[in-house]
């Protein structure tokens, strides 16, 4: 699964919803990371760590992907959910606080949209 950030209408939406295999943060239509940050910090999903700007990963919250996936999800979905949680936090990628997992950030080509 992976949350869509579209630059051009600062809208996310979460895609995929059931594949909690791998997770990751899309940004279409443009390269301005002050402009995800935005997007998240709007939507309250989640943040970019200005500590380091070259990094390309971004922290979304934990309950914001639940949130959107309310209604997309089969039944089981959050015990799949809270496995991916668990290997993230194995993997040192959750916040100390468990709330927030760190994403890598794909910048994406969209033709034609």
């Amino acid at each position: 699964m992976y949350i869509l950030v579209d630059l051009t209408i600062r809208e996310a939406e979460l895609i995929d919803a059931n594949d909690t295999h791998r997770f990751h943060v899309a940004a279409a239509h443009g390269e301005s990371l002050e402009t995800v940050a935005s997007v998240l910090a709007d939507r309250d999903i989640g943040y970019v760590d200005d500590a380091d700007p070259d990094d390309e990963h971004v922290w979304i919250s934990a309950d914001a992907v639940r949130a959107m996936a309310e209604g997309l999800t089969k039944p089981g979905w959050e015990l799949h959910f809270d496995k991916l949680l668990a290997d993230a936090k194995k993997h040192g990628w959750l916040n100390d606080d468990g709330t927030h997992i760190h994403a890598h950030l794909e910048w994406v080509d969209v033709d034609g949209v």
